[in-house]
Protein backbone atom coordinates (compact mmCIF):
# COMPACT_ATOMS: atom_id res chain seq x y z
CA UNK A 1 0.00 0.00 0.00
CA UNK A 2 1.73 3.04 -0.98
CA UNK A 3 2.61 5.32 2.53
CA UNK A 4 4.46 8.50 3.15
CA UNK A 5 5.20 6.71 6.73
CA UNK A 6 8.11 6.21 7.70
CA UNK A 7 7.74 2.77 8.95
CA UNK A 8 6.39 0.17 6.41
CA UNK A 9 7.10 -2.90 7.92
CA UNK A 10 4.04 -1.98 9.73
CA UNK A 11 1.80 -3.04 6.89
CA UNK A 12 2.64 -7.06 7.58
CA UNK A 13 -0.42 -6.12 10.22
CA UNK A 14 -2.69 -6.04 7.52
CA UNK A 15 -1.99 -10.30 6.31
CA UNK A 16 -0.97 -11.79 9.63
CA UNK A 17 -4.07 -13.82 8.28
CA UNK A 18 -2.18 -14.91 5.50
CA UNK A 19 1.03 -15.15 7.38
CA UNK A 20 0.72 -17.33 10.47
CA UNK A 21 -0.50 -21.09 9.94
CA UNK A 22 -4.32 -21.96 9.62
CA UNK A 23 -4.23 -23.24 12.89
CA UNK A 24 -3.32 -20.49 14.64
CA UNK A 25 -6.77 -18.54 15.73
CA UNK A 26 -5.85 -15.89 17.56
CA UNK A 27 -3.06 -13.39 17.92
CA UNK A 28 -1.75 -10.73 20.12
CA UNK A 29 0.32 -8.47 18.27
CA UNK A 30 2.72 -5.84 20.03
CA UNK A 31 5.18 -3.38 18.75
CA UNK A 32 8.76 -4.12 19.20
CA UNK A 33 8.81 -0.89 21.54
CA UNK A 34 6.63 -1.79 23.84
CA UNK A 35 6.52 -3.53 27.61
CA UNK A 36 3.88 -6.03 29.33
CA UNK A 37 3.71 -4.56 32.78
CA UNK A 38 0.36 -6.08 33.13
CA UNK A 39 -1.42 -9.24 33.11
CA UNK A 40 -1.64 -11.27 29.51
CA UNK A 41 -4.77 -12.78 30.12
CA UNK A 42 -6.56 -9.21 30.35
CA UNK A 43 -5.65 -9.18 26.63
CA UNK A 44 -7.05 -13.06 26.47
CA UNK A 45 -10.40 -11.60 28.07
CA UNK A 46 -10.89 -9.13 25.39
CA UNK A 47 -10.12 -11.55 22.60
CA UNK A 48 -12.87 -13.85 24.43
CA UNK A 49 -15.23 -10.67 23.89
CA UNK A 50 -14.09 -10.60 20.31
CA UNK A 51 -15.39 -14.32 20.31
CA UNK A 52 -18.29 -13.13 21.46
CA UNK A 53 -19.25 -9.59 19.89
CA UNK A 54 -17.94 -11.27 16.35
CA UNK A 55 -15.47 -8.74 16.04
CA UNK A 56 -12.51 -9.48 14.01
CA UNK A 57 -9.53 -6.83 15.50
CA UNK A 58 -8.93 -4.36 18.47
CA UNK A 59 -6.93 -1.62 18.99
CA UNK A 60 -6.70 1.56 21.09
CA UNK A 61 -7.01 5.10 20.32
CA UNK A 62 -4.04 7.13 18.67
CA UNK A 63 -2.39 9.44 21.70
CA UNK A 64 -1.58 12.32 19.02
CA UNK A 65 -3.66 15.35 17.77
CA UNK A 66 -4.35 15.30 13.86
CA UNK A 67 -3.09 17.76 11.50
CA UNK A 68 -5.14 19.76 9.04
CA UNK A 69 -4.38 17.52 6.63
CA UNK A 70 -5.07 14.44 8.85
CA UNK A 71 -8.66 15.50 9.45
CA UNK A 72 -9.25 14.38 6.22
CA UNK A 73 -8.75 10.66 7.06
CA UNK A 74 -11.64 8.66 8.14
CA UNK A 75 -11.41 8.72 12.49
CA UNK A 76 -13.72 8.12 15.52
CA UNK A 77 -11.42 10.30 18.00
CA UNK A 78 -8.08 10.25 17.00
CA UNK A 79 -8.27 7.34 15.11
CA UNK A 80 -6.74 4.05 15.97
CA UNK A 81 -3.26 3.03 16.62
CA UNK A 82 -1.82 -0.65 15.72
CA UNK A 83 0.61 -1.13 18.49
CA UNK A 84 -0.81 -3.12 20.13
CA UNK A 85 -3.55 -5.18 18.02
CA UNK A 86 -5.28 -7.86 19.09
CA UNK A 87 -6.96 -10.54 15.95
CA UNK A 88 -9.46 -13.07 15.67
CA UNK A 89 -7.75 -14.87 12.72
CA UNK A 90 -10.49 -17.37 12.29
CA UNK A 91 -13.31 -14.98 12.30
CA UNK A 92 -11.40 -12.36 9.46
CA UNK A 93 -10.77 -15.73 7.34
CA UNK A 94 -14.30 -16.75 7.36
CA UNK A 95 -15.48 -13.28 6.53
CA UNK A 96 -13.10 -12.46 4.09
CA UNK A 97 -10.81 -9.54 5.75
CA UNK A 98 -8.09 -9.82 2.99
CA UNK A 99 -10.68 -8.72 0.29
CA UNK A 100 -12.20 -6.38 2.97
CA UNK A 101 -9.11 -4.58 3.79
CA UNK A 102 -7.68 -4.00 -0.04
CA UNK A 103 -11.32 -3.08 -0.68
CA UNK A 104 -10.97 -0.17 2.02
CA UNK A 105 -7.25 0.17 1.01
CA UNK A 106 -8.22 1.24 -3.05
CA UNK A 107 -11.01 3.54 -1.54
CA UNK A 108 -8.68 5.66 0.53
CA UNK A 109 -5.83 5.48 -2.01
CA UNK A 110 -8.12 6.86 -4.61
CA UNK A 111 -9.47 9.82 -2.45
CA UNK A 112 -6.74 10.51 -0.43
CA UNK A 113 -3.50 9.57 -2.32
CA UNK A 114 -0.61 7.53 -0.62
CA UNK A 115 -1.51 6.93 3.49
CA UNK A 116 -0.05 8.88 5.99
CA UNK A 117 -0.05 6.23 8.18
CA UNK A 118 0.33 3.69 6.74
CA UNK A 119 -1.89 0.62 7.70
CA UNK A 120 -3.24 2.60 11.09
CA UNK A 121 -5.40 4.72 8.37
CA UNK A 122 -6.90 1.38 6.92
CA UNK A 123 -7.67 0.10 10.73
CA UNK A 124 -9.02 3.18 11.63
CA UNK A 125 -11.00 3.74 8.35
CA UNK A 126 -12.72 0.16 8.77
CA UNK A 127 -13.39 0.87 11.94
CA UNK A 128 -15.19 4.13 11.15
CA UNK A 129 -17.11 1.82 8.42
CA UNK A 130 -17.79 -1.06 9.76
CA UNK A 131 -17.84 -0.72 13.64
CA UNK A 132 -18.90 -4.53 14.03
CA UNK A 133 -15.77 -5.95 13.04
CA UNK A 134 -13.50 -3.59 15.36
CA UNK A 135 -13.34 -3.17 18.91
CA UNK A 136 -11.58 -0.48 20.68
CA UNK A 137 -9.47 -1.30 23.79
CA UNK A 138 -8.61 0.70 27.00
CA UNK A 139 -5.63 3.52 26.08
CA UNK A 140 -4.05 1.62 29.07
CA UNK A 141 -2.70 -0.87 26.88
CA UNK A 142 -1.41 1.27 24.38
CA UNK A 143 0.21 3.97 26.11
CA UNK A 144 1.86 6.83 23.55
CA UNK A 145 4.83 8.23 24.80
CA UNK A 146 6.97 9.90 21.96
CA UNK A 147 7.13 13.59 21.10
CA UNK A 148 3.57 15.30 21.11
CA UNK A 149 1.64 12.65 22.28
CA UNK A 150 -0.92 13.36 24.83
CA UNK A 151 -0.15 11.32 27.65
CA UNK A 152 -2.64 13.06 29.83
CA UNK A 153 -5.27 12.47 27.44
CA UNK A 154 -5.06 8.39 28.98
CA UNK A 155 -3.60 9.29 32.14
CA UNK A 156 -4.90 12.89 33.72
CA UNK A 157 -3.11 12.52 36.63
CA UNK A 158 0.58 11.43 37.29
CA UNK A 159 -0.53 9.68 40.35
CA UNK A 160 -2.58 7.54 38.51
CA UNK A 161 0.18 6.60 35.79
CA UNK A 162 0.35 2.86 37.39
CA UNK A 163 -2.43 2.19 35.98
CA UNK A 164 -0.70 1.56 32.54
CA UNK A 165 -0.57 -1.88 31.63
CA UNK A 166 1.38 -1.42 28.06
CA UNK A 167 3.94 1.35 27.43
CA UNK A 168 4.62 2.26 23.79
CA UNK A 169 7.99 4.21 23.27
CA UNK A 170 5.94 5.30 20.15
CA UNK A 171 8.45 8.24 19.29
CA UNK A 172 11.56 8.29 16.58
CA UNK A 173 13.85 9.10 19.96
CA UNK A 174 12.45 6.06 22.06
CA UNK A 175 14.40 5.66 25.23
CA UNK A 176 16.18 8.95 25.03
CA UNK A 177 13.25 11.01 25.58
CA UNK A 178 12.48 12.45 28.88
CA UNK A 179 9.10 14.53 28.90
CA UNK A 180 6.14 14.03 31.18
CA UNK A 181 5.81 10.54 32.22
CA UNK A 182 8.84 8.27 30.23
CA UNK A 183 11.35 9.05 32.81
CA UNK A 184 9.57 6.32 34.98
CA UNK A 185 8.79 4.39 32.54
CA UNK A 186 12.48 4.56 31.14
CA UNK A 187 13.61 3.28 34.25
CA UNK A 188 11.63 0.40 34.23
CA UNK A 189 13.13 -0.39 30.72
CA UNK A 190 16.00 0.11 31.58
CA UNK A 191 15.78 -2.54 34.56
CA UNK A 192 14.28 -4.74 31.97
CA UNK A 193 17.16 -4.45 29.46
CA UNK A 194 19.87 -5.51 32.82
CA UNK A 195 18.44 -8.19 33.08
CA UNK A 196 20.93 -10.19 30.81
CA UNK A 197 22.59 -12.66 33.00
CA UNK A 198 25.88 -10.24 33.97
CA UNK A 199 25.79 -11.59 37.12
CA UNK A 200 27.18 -14.70 35.77
CA UNK A 201 29.63 -12.70 33.28
CA UNK A 202 31.01 -10.78 36.27
CA UNK A 203 31.64 -14.38 38.08
CA UNK A 204 33.71 -15.74 34.87
CA UNK A 205 35.21 -11.91 34.59
CA UNK A 206 33.57 -10.16 32.02
CA UNK A 207 33.42 -6.55 33.08
CA UNK A 208 29.43 -4.61 32.87
CA UNK A 209 29.71 -1.36 34.17
CA UNK A 210 26.13 -0.86 35.15
CA UNK A 211 24.65 -2.42 37.73
CA UNK A 212 21.95 -5.07 36.54
CA UNK A 213 19.38 -4.66 39.47
CA UNK A 214 15.93 -3.27 40.60
CA UNK A 215 17.31 0.33 41.39
CA UNK A 216 16.45 1.84 38.12
CA UNK A 217 12.72 0.72 39.25
CA UNK A 218 12.80 1.49 43.00
CA UNK A 219 14.05 5.13 41.90
CA UNK A 220 11.64 5.63 39.30
CA UNK A 221 9.37 8.86 39.91
CA UNK A 222 6.18 8.10 40.85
Amino acid sequence: VLSTHHNGFGQIKLIIDQVLPIYVEKVILLDTDMILLGDVQDLQNYLDEMDRNGNLFATTEDMYKRTPSRLRYPHNGYGENTGTTLYNLKKMREEGWSEMWRAEADRLLRMLGPLAASEQDIFTSMAVYRPEVHLRLPCEYNFQMGTGALQTYCIPAKADFMKVKIPHWSGKAKWSEQTNYLPHFNNIYKCLQKIDGSRFQNAIGIDTRDPRTLLNVKAAAI
